[in-house]
């Protein structure tokens, strides 16, 4: 079935997302997949990902007080939400994440 020509035009407020990582790092590896996989499921052309890695960028998570890896943050739309791990319960996660 085609969407009607009269049907209004999908529009998200875009999520945008942190993912700080420690370079190839097994859990760091599966959170970045699984992260994309929620998107391209749930989000599809509403999100952005900016992945730190913070062997590389150390101050940048230092300002962002992260001690552990991975660690994501959802920046926008308030409310800020931080998770932790390798995100691999996406039900969960869109419970949390939902505005």
């Amino acid at each position: 079935m085609k969407p009607s020509k009269n049907a209004p035009a999908t529009v998200c407020e875009p999520i945008k997302f942190i993912l700080f990582v420690a370079g190839q790092e097994p859990n760091s590896v599966i959170a970045a997949r699984n992260l994309e996989r929620l998107c391209q499921e749930h989000l599809p052309g509403c999100h952005t990902i900016e992945v730190i890695d913070v062997f590389q960028n150390m101050d940048i998570a230092f300002k962002n007080n992260i001690i552990i890896t991975p660690t994501l943050i959802k920046v926008a739309p308030d409310p800020s939400v931080t998770i932790f791990g390798s995100l691999r319960d996406s039900q969960k996660l869109m419970h949390v994440l939902r505005p």
